[in-house]
């Protein structure tokens, strides 16, 4: 069974069960995006989230529904983004999974998630939507990801600051996937038999 999606706003993750409607018809919706993804705005997760928030005054908003997958070792949401056309077939569509930030101080998957769906809002990649439904986990190691330093990777170059490679229980997700002892790749796993 597959879960529910709807539009993670702020009232949702404030505890209130309100959902955000897509505005379709904002003209000048590119300017509220303008710069949003820059290495540095969009580091932590509460960032991510209302980036994914800002992407419902796209014109094309109704491609995308977003929805919390699972928990982190710490309580921290996993959300999951679908992108699809809005009448698509998904039993006869390819369904894809996209896993980003894997080790948090990797941060150009987490970026490159954002900025195609900020496209595939914008109206682009309609070829690849109308035979594929495509899934997003934007921040997979979350715990990690929030654990941003300067001393994290510090021979990486740039961005200044990145999270830290284990999640919160000191586990490389990458490595997980036999035991499958973090709630993550508990989370994955289970994504991967729904989807």
């Amino acid at each position: 069974r597959r879960g529910s999606f709807g539009a993670i706003g702020k009232a949702e993750r404030r505890g209130a069960s309100e959902e955000v409607s897509p505005k379709t018809d904002d003209k000048d919706s590119l300017a509220v995006l303008r710069n949003v993804i820059s290495g540095v705005d969009r580091l932590v997760k509460q960032d991510v989230a209302e980036f994914l928030e800002q992407l419902t005054e796209l014109p094309h908003a109704s491609r995308i529904q977003t929805r919390v997958a699972g928990k982190s070792h710490e309580d921290r949401d996993l959300l999951l983004v679908r992108a699809a056309l809005p009448d698509i077939d998904e039993e006869t569509a390819v369904r894809l999974l996209v896993i980003a930030n894997i080790h948090a101080g990797e941060v150009e998957g987490k970026e490159a998630v954002q900025e195609l769906l900020r496209e595939i809002t914008n109206g682009e990649h309609t070829d690849l939507l109308r035979d594929a439904v495509l899934y997003f986990v934007p921040i997979y190691n979350v715990d990690g990801n929030e654990r941003i330093s300067s001393k994290n990777r510090r021979q990486q170059n740039g961005p200044e600051a990145v999270g830290q490679r284990p999640n919160a229980q000191g586990f490389d997700l990458n490595r997980d996937f036999v035991k499958a002892e973090a709630p993550e790749t508990q989370t994955l796993l289970r994504l991967m038999r729904e989807l």
